[in-house]
């Protein structure tokens, strides 16, 4: 495993899970790619004009508010002791988070995928219907679903594993 996906939604539960995602890339000699999706709303003018530039418009605030979330994402390596951990930075639009998820994993030859959850707390979050729950059931790749309420400590001592029981999963 080279390489560590981070989806995040720029929360304070994802900035936990970040922490988790140092730990293992450091771990594993492994990059973390950290990735923010963003859903454009739908608008419904008349003038392509108008459309294209309001567009364009969210897409520059998009990517100035993920700038601005890039500092604090680095600060949280630096304070963790996770200085030497490569981590690069992605921004992508996409009309659904969890199938945009799944195609950067993807594409970027993820072997691991880790994220915070929120909303409905803990398992039940994660059975009933999340975007974890979604990535998890998904994803061609493990994934590593920390809880908001997580506290980092050096060590992962519960870990829960998922399966439908396919033949590959043996």
């Amino acid at each position: 495993m080279k390489n560590i996906l981070f989806p995040t939604d720029l929360s304070p539960a994802a900035e936990k899970a970040f922490i988790y995602a140092l730990q293992l890339a450091s771990r594993l000699d492994a990059m973390v790619t950290t990735l923010h999706i963003y859903v454009k709303p739908e608008v419904k003018a008349k003038l392509p004009h108008t459309l294209s530039e309001f567009y364009a418009s969210y897409d520059l605030e998009e990517f100035e508010n993920y700038k601005d979330a890039i500092p604090p994402l680095t600060e949280i390596q630096k304070n963790s002791g996770f200085s030497d951990v490569k981590v690069v930075h992605l921004l992508k639009p996409g009309s659904r988070i969890v199938p945009a998820i799944l195609q950067t994993a993807r594409e970027e030859s993820a072997g691991l995928i880790v994220m915070g959850t929120t909303g409905a707390r803990g398992l039940r979050e994660i059975f009933l219907g999340s975007i974890a729950g979604e990535v998890l059931e998904n994803a061609d790749c493990p994934v590593l679903a920390v809880p908001e309420k997580a506290e980092f400590d050096g060590v992962i001592d519960q870990l829960a594993f998922t399966t439908t029981y396919k033949e590959e999963e043996r």
